[in-house]
């Protein structure tokens, strides 16, 4: 038997957990089975890997237990993994191929109205079994898995698999099955998440898959399924690749023109059995009254109108509940563009659900104004609403309020009447009634207060008294015991007021033996005096403790500027994940602002286009090299996003005039600095120098920087070391814990981009991989002079004239280049590129901060046909050493470890093939010279030409 070449191939590939990975080895320690984690890049890689994979599993008979990591692409096959779990005493196989074809026939029913088929097309759909079920002390396991052979995204892949769990009860009668169709259908499959076991691979203490079904669909009649040889086609060495989760040959559709607006909005949620939900149709609701009675009523839009005002009108809604007719009320007059578009339809719901369980009929009356209702749908539609998200981060009735006020606030500009004013001053009427009916005691008032100014004010700490208010699309603290202290006695003055002469009125036009008159003798006496009280400041103290208590959001802090995906600008927020331009929501959240306006970069390209020249020709002065030309252009654009995808410390690095400090200016132009409320901070350079500050230590300085997209840290000076610890957590987007002084502790995500403007480098004794692939050096190579013609500079490459009005351009500047970074986000997506320039200056510092590396640069050199030993390499170093003054010598293990990454595993050969030290020595003449170390017999040399 030959001897197998695979094991040898998985050592050649395997990387370390931080490093990203292709395939994996699944460990066992009771079969005596070690993982792991490999690279295999597709191309001849991939090739090769398959190849000795074959044989190793299929001629050898080995067996293996790789996973592959799944495509995170468009291009990959749709994959699906079914889990079944049934009673012990089950011992046998439950499903035969009818079941299989029943599954088969619903996803291909469901794919025809996703995609569009070609005519004269196929495709396969590969099915894969266990021999035999697993039988377990408790429980009986079993499985299929799928391929089908057609391209799909992943967001599309998780519609269809929500759209065939909602019939695979239909097909899944006669089998005994325990689990959920939520646990068995993985879902962690579908969003690719989950690794997918490579074909002939197996767990440890299990059985593998093998293709026991193969068919081939051809579009041009669906409701054939032509039948494959499967031991012909899985025994073919060339199909092998066509079994993986990785292969990306197969043939993809277009999607349906109205899918693919829907699809965008499909989030993943942490859904409950639908097995569980639907018996749910048929019993008591949440609110307490049956559903069952309700669902049998309606059988056209008229009779789901009469439902809804039965539940509003027959005191199923309790009258302490009046903010749900409110909701209700709100939500059935937003206009069409909430309800025939899904993405706001739907949003409607998750609102509406989160808001209470109670308005689900809400939900339905809405959506019954679109044309694409279907009375026999409501059913389905329940089913969604008990799988929509509740909590705290969730739309709610108030995203309602917000969406309805919005929209009104822009037709009462163009005539149409103001419906949401409508709603809310009757909303504001009902509380101010019940706040007369006990005589304005001080929580009734506060009430009148929190229902006219919800959308406008919070309190985001009780006991501290802080308070912030919504305008210019994001909340700004405000002195609130000032602010609303003024409300109480003005706004909130005139509401009672008013209510006084309405009264008045009243009186004054019915007789004093009528039996009302009385009545409204006394509604005007406790109005009057709640107007007094209103003008009083002792005795609004009171009202404003109330107030605070209904007004205070507890999660406010903890919400604030927490999506990285968002920026404010003076007149509106951009969305960098749905790339859009839309005005501010409370909901969002949002604290920081630009304080610049926003325009889409093409008004710019059309009214002002000398100044895109103009800001074009500064950065193009600034880096005239043109690849990191392009870096910093991509860099500048994804420090306004704040996922911080690319977890660099980047150096700004150049000595005098050379524009670090400039582009720094300039960006705190475009982005507002902290102090006046802006995305662009500072921190000192003993953050990243010094040990970390304790948990729970109030650390000011860091808890300012939530929200900031970009961090400048002070400059240096020489000798300063750089301590990787604090650096690595600030690029790495680690959460951060502390407290601002006085105030409470908060966690955060970190959402900024670390820059260091340099003359000087930090020391870093640090020779890990984690640390320098963090660092980008970015040279400022560029010179700004006077007089740039100076015989001086004529050895200069990059010089400039100084232009000493610059900063003055910069206001501008600060909207267009905002515009053309806003622009570049949009089509990266925040990711930069890597440049070669800043690649090999990143290098030659980490060579000038490590000696080993510096060595092997220095003096290994390719030379085919010879090796190196390591005790020869490492008296090598050793003699090199002495010579370089007072550079740290590092351990043999260090020095063995950056060979293997540069020159290959020594383990493998015990030693390093191909490659001779040559050490450099000046002459007597001063003429540099390469002469061979002696590295005796365990190493060779050759004489450099």
């Amino acid at each position: 038997m030959s001897k197998s070449k695979f094991p040898l191939f998985l050592k050649q590939h395997y990387i370390k957990n931080n490093e990203k990975y292709t395939h994996t080895r699944m460990k066992n320690e009771q079969y005596k089975v070690t993982g792991g984690s490999y690279s295999i890049l597709p191309g001849k890689d991939l090739d090769e890997f398959y190849k000795v994979y074959w044989n190793h599993v299929f001629n050898l008979r080995q067996k293996e237990y790789l996973t592959e990591r799944q495509l995170s692409t468009d291009n990959s096959p749709i994959v699906i993994d079914l889990d079944f779990r049934y009673p012990d005493n089950i011992k046998d196989r439950c499903h035969k191929e009818d079941f299989i074809q029943n599954i088969v026939f619903l996803y291909l029913e469901k794919l025809q109205d996703i995609l569009i088929f070609q005519e004269n097309t196929s495709f396969p759909i590969f099915i894969f079994e266990k021999p035999n079920v697993k039988v377990l002390d408790d429980k009986t396991k079993d499985g299929i898995h799928i391929i089908i052979g057609i391209q799909l995204s992943r967001p599309l892949q998780q519609y269809l698999r929500k759209q065939v769990m909602y019939d695979f009860a239909s097909i899944s009668e006669d089998l005994p099955l325990t689990n959920s169709v939520e646990d068995i259908f993985d879902e962690g499959i579908t969003t690719g998440k989950t690794n997918w076991t490579l074909y002939g691979s197996q767990k440890a203490d299990s059985e593998a898959y093998k293709l026991t079904y193969l068919y081939r669909i051809n579009t041009d009649d669906f409701n054939e399924l032509q039948t494959e040889n499967t031991q012909d086609y899985a025994s073919n060495y060339n199909n092998f690749k066509t079994l993986s989760a990785q292969y990306d040959g197969h043939i993809r559709y277009d999607v349906q023109p109205e899918l693919i607006e829907c699809i965008k909005s499909n989030e993943k949620s942490n859904t409950r059995s639908i097995q569980e939900i639907t018996p749910a149709l048929y019993q008591l609701g949440e609110s307490g009254f049956g559903i069952e009675k309700y669902l049998s009523k309606i059988r056209c839009i008229e009779d789901l109108k009469r439902v809804v005002d039965q539940i509003f009108n027959d005191n199923l809604i309790r009258s302490d509940d009046y903010k749900i007719k409110e909701t209700h009320d709100l939500t059935m007059i937003l206009p069409e563009s909430f309800y025939n578009p899904y993405d706001k339809w739907i949003r409607v719901g998750w609102a509406l659900r989160n808001a209470d369980f109670r308005l689900f009929f809400t939900w339905i009356l809405f959506s019954s104004q679109s044309p694409s209702f279907d009375i026999n749908d409501i059913s389905q539609r329940y089913v969604d609403w008990c799988n929509f998200k509740e909590g705290p981060n969730c739309l709610s009735d108030r995203s309602i309020s917000l969406w309805a006020k919005s929209y009104y606030k822009d037709a009462e500009k163009e005539g149409q009447e103001n419906l949401y004013n409508k709603i809310i001053e009757t909303s504001v009427e009902y509380y101010v009634q019940q706040s007369i009916i006990s005589s304005g005691v001080d929580f009734d008032l506060a009430m009148v207060m929190f229902q006219r100014f919800k959308d406008e004010y919070k309190c985001a700490n009780s006991q501290k008294n802080i308070w912030y208010k919504f305008e210019e699309h994001r909340w700004v603290e405000i002195e609130g015991a000032v602010e609303l202290n003024l409300l109480f006695s003005t706004l909130m003055y005139k509401i009672y007021h008013s209510k006084s002469i309405e009264i008045l009125g009243k009186i004054n036009t019915i007789d004093k033996s009528d039996q009302d008159y009385d009545m409204y003798e006394k509604q005007l006496e406790k109005v009057s005096n709640i107007c007094i009280k209103l003008k009083d400041s002792n005795k609004k103290g009171g009202i404003f403790k109330a107030a605070r208590e209904l007004f205070y959001d507890r999660y406010f802090v903890h919400k604030m500027d927490k999506n990285p995906d968002l920026m404010v600008f003076k007149n509106g927020v951009v969305d960098f994940k749905n790339k859009e331009f839309r005005h501010g929501a409370a909901e969002d959240y949002l604290t920081l602002t630009t304080s610049v306006e926003y325009r889409p970069l093409s008004y710019y390209e059309d009214n002002e286009a000398e100044k895109i020249e103009e800001i074009t020709a500064f950065m193009r002065s600034l880096f005239p090299i043109e690849d990191v030309n392009k870096y910093m252009w991509e860099f500048l654009a994804s420090s306004l996003i704040g996922t911080n995808l690319n977890h660099k410390f980047r150096i700004f690095l150049g000595t005098g005039s050379n524009g670090k400090s400039i582009l720094i200016k300039l960006m705190s132009k475009l982005l507002n600095t902290r102090e006046r409320g802006g995305y662009q901070g500072v921190l000192s350079g003993s953050v990243v120098s010094q040990k970390r500050i304790g948990v729970g230590n109030a650390s000011p300085e860091l808890m300012n920087l939530m929200g900031v997209r970009l961090a400048v840290i002070q400059e240096p000076s020489k000798g300063d070391k750089l301590n990787d610890g604090p650096m690595k957590e600030l690029t790495g987007g680690d959460s951060i814990t502390g407290r601002k002084l006085y105030q409470d502790q908060v966690t955060y995500d970190p959402q900024f981009d670390l820059v260091v403007c340099a003359n000087t480098l930090y020391d870093i004794e640090d020779t890990s991989e984690g640390t320098w692939r963090r660092i980008d050096v970015i040279q400022f190579v560029s010179k700004f002079d006077d007089n740039p013609n100076d015989p001086k500079w004529k050895h200069h490459k990059h010089i400039f004239p100084k232009d000493k009005f610059l900063e003055r351009k910069f206001e501008n500047w600060k909207e267009v280049m905002m515009s053309m970074l806003v622009d570049i986000a949009f089509k990266t997506n925040g990711l930069v590129c890597e440049c070669k320039t800043i690649r090999d200056a990143s290098f030659e510092y980490e060579a000038s901060q490590n000696s080993v590396l510096k060595f092997i640069t220095s003096c290994v050199r390719d030379c085919e046909g010879s090796n190196i030993k390591v005790t020869g390499l490492w008296r090598d170093y050793q003699l090199w050493m002495q010579t370089q003054g007072d550079q740290k010598m590092l351990k043999q293990s260090e020095l063995k470890e950056k060979m293997n990454k540069m020159y290959g595993n020594y383990a493998a050969t015990k030693c390093w093939k191909n490659a001779r030290v040559v050490i450099n020595e000046s002459n007597e003449e001063g003429e540099e010279e390469e002469q061979e170390a002696d590295v005796g017999n365990e190493g060779a040399f050759c004489i450099a030409p």
